[in-house]
């Protein structure tokens, strides 16, 4: 691997996106500043791969199967599995699980 390629994937590595999410306040686990919290790693052209199916059909489920797979508590536990699918589509309300999606595939922080 080249050096830039190096310093890229150091830099990747100390990247971190934090949302913070009112509404699920004692579902997610509180972040070292004690909000409720959800952490991702930035999204990249393999996760926009990856997940090409969802996002170009412009499907709501794309938004509950981005938090599936990047949400991350923040020491980098994943909080969702392909399980929970059917809870963040029928039981979460739609305009969170969309923000969170968003500001995750955004790789911006979010705070409330």
């Amino acid at each position: 691997m080249s050096d830039a390629g190096d310093r890229l994937k150091a830099r990747f590595a100390a990247l971190k996106v934090r949302i913070v999410v009112p509404e699920w306040e004692g579902i997610v686990p509180d972040d070292s500043a004690g909000q409720p919290a959800v952490y991702a790693d930035p999204f990249t052209l393999a996760d926009s791969t990856k997940l090409q199916k969802w996002i170009d059909a412009d499907s709501p489920e794309g938004f509950a199967h981005v938090v599936m797979s990047k949400a991350q508590d923040e020491s980098g536990e994943r909080l969702f599995d392909i399980g929970d699918k059917s809870v963040l589509l029928q039981c979460c309300e739609a305009h969170i699980v969309s923000r969170v999606g968003r500001a995750i595939m955004a790789s911006v922080d979010i705070e409330e």
